[in-house]
């Protein structure tokens, strides 16, 4: 059985965790992308069916899928919303990681597994890693580029992250911090350098 090295990825909304995971990927790691495996998720038809059941039709966009925008909206109205939803999906986005690095242990080489997940510590999928790497990057930063890309506000961002752990708690219960508020290229410097060390490691 091949030894498989579990990386984990921490940090607030719009810290670059992405940018991480593909500067990693292109490393030569495996990347497992949670939010991905939501997506899927949110088409199967049991699925589908829960999330009607608890939320109703007025999360469905016009063709009866689930319109995440929407659904955000209505989740984020309570933490009982919150944890239904969770109730229905991390459960499985569990599994299914277990599963991918259970594959990765039966291959003849070793390899790094990267969990790209928006709620790495709320999710308990932080049990699943070797190492949690937490990207730091500063709220000013953070807020611009989900203006850019989600138009959220201030306001938004503060209300999301409300309902998640703080991000001192998740710093702290990190094993590596690397920083990204400069360029691309410095953050690929860093993460680099955790891919030798975990390299060393894992052909040591």
């Amino acid at each position: 059985m091949a030894r498989v090295y579990v990386i984990g990825l921490a940090g607030g909304i719009g810290s670059g965790k992405s940018a991480a995971a593909a500067a990693f990927e292109k490393l030569g790691a495996v990347v497992l992308d949670a939010d991905a495996m939501v997506h899927e998720l949110l088409r199967k038809p049991a699925i589908l069916r829960k999330i009607v059941r608890r939320f109703g039709k007025d999360v469905l966009d016009r063709r009866g899928r689930v319109d995440r925008k929407k659904l955000g909206e209505e989740v984020f109205r309570s933490q009982q919303a919150i944890r239904d939803l969770e109730a229905m999906l991390h459960p499985e986005v569990m599994r299914q990681s277990k599963r991918r690095i259970a594959q990765r242990k039966r291959r003849k080489k070793p390899s790094v597994v990267i969990i790209d997940a928006p709620l790495l510590f709320e999710a308990g999928m932080h049990r699943l890693c070797d190492e949690v790497v937490f990207v730091q990057t500063p709220k000013a930063e953070r807020l611009k580029r989900l203006r850019k890309t989600r138009g959220w506000s201030r306001r938004t961002l503060e209300a999301r992250e409300k309902r998640q752990k703080p991000l001192n708690i998740k710093r702290r219960n990190a094993d590596t911090v690397v920083r990204n508020a400069g360029s691309r290229r410095e953050l690929n410097a860093q993460i680099r350098t955790v891919w030798q060390r975990v390299r060393q490691l894992l052909n040591g």
